[in-house]
């Protein structure tokens, strides 16, 4: 029984790893307005769309932005990927390091 167990939370969590996508996060300031863009199925794609401002998402005010892996199910722990900074002159993001007070929360792009 046990071993059965063990095997069907094993299918789960390779299900589980397959359902994974890649929330995007702007925000004014760490803790000012925010809105989720959108979100990727690739880490890669999420971070080259982050780094060079794909549709403009700084909008002119968004100076932060926040990737978070999500994972299927009721209010999953979304865990942070990478932060950044716009860098005004090159009109692009840059990663940042989390900004200080922000360790420890979670779930910015699903609330």
């Amino acid at each position: 029984m046990r071993k059965r167990r063990w095997r069907q939370l094993d299918k789960y969590q390779r299900h589980i790893d397959k359902t994974r996508i890649y929330l995007v996060t702007v925000m004014e300031s760490p803790f000012g307005k925010k809105r989720t863009w959108g979100y990727f199925l690739d880490l890669a794609v999420a971070q080259h769309a982050v780094e060079h401002n794909s549709t403009d998402i700084h909008e002119g005010s968004y100076n932060y932005a926040l990737i978070e892996r999500a994972y299927e199910g009721i209010v999953p722990i979304c865990q942070a990927v990478g932060w950044y900074k716009f860098n005004l002159s090159k009109g692009m993001y840059e990663a940042y390091p989390a900004p200080l007070g922000t360790e420890q929360i979670c779930n910015w792009g699903i609330g």
